[in-house]
């Protein structure tokens, strides 16, 4: 071989060398920014993931109270009957006393209701939309069962015994379903890579 020839060949090894180290720090730059796009993925969907479980504890835990003073009401309303007939008695029906039992009914349900359906729109922020749709069920079911107290309002009929009952079926569905659906969110790990 000529040094001609063996110069030729330096440079075109040369030249590979420099193409085959380019090349490599194209695709180590290319892994690191994808490491670090799914480093900041997965930061990204624990957030989400803490701020999901929270919310979803919020829902059920404003659900729960909400429910609960729904129930006492119906339950203590036996007595609110007996007290609105005597008083109605008392004052030879010149006061509407129903009206009035109708009317503190009402406003007391829409305070109860007002936490439960602000916690539920902030799952409807976070997601998924799985848990979205459960999260409408539980708020169908939450003005169903405010529907029911509010029914008969006002009347010495109040309250609507059966109505009620049904819409806490209803509202019992919601919540199992809602549980599901949030549980299964949960329980999923994040995943690098996912988008």
């Amino acid at each position: 071989m000529t040094s001609m020839d063996q110069g030729v060949a330096a440079v075109i090894a040369a030249g590979v060398a420099g193409v085959v180290g380019v090349t490599g720090s194209l695709i180590g730059m290319r892994m690191g920014r994808r490491q670090v796009s799914d480093e900041a993925q997965v930061e990204h969907e624990q957030w989400l993931r803490g701020q999901r479980q929270a919310t979803y504890v919020a829902v059920l835990d404003a659900w729960d109270t909400v429910v609960k003073h729904l129930r006492r009401m119906i339950e203590e309303e036996a007595e609110n009957q007996v007290l609105g007939a005597r008083y109605e008695a008392e004052h030879d029906g010149m006061q509407d006393v129903w009206g009035q039992l109708g009317e503190q009914v009402r406003a007391e349900v829409d305070d109860l209701s007002v936490d439960a359906f602000t916690v539920l729109e902030r799952v409807q922020i976070l997601g998924p939309e799985s848990v979205d749709k459960a999260a409408i069920n539980l708020e169908d079911a939450l003005h169903s069962m405010c529907g029911a107290i509010r029914a008969r309002t006002g009347l010495s009929e109040w309250p609507d015994y059966a109505g009620f009952a049904e819409s806490v079926r209803g509202a019992t569905n919601a919540r199992r379903e809602f549980m599901n659906a949030a549980r299964s969110v949960l329980r999923a790990a994040p995943h690098p890579g996912k988008r």
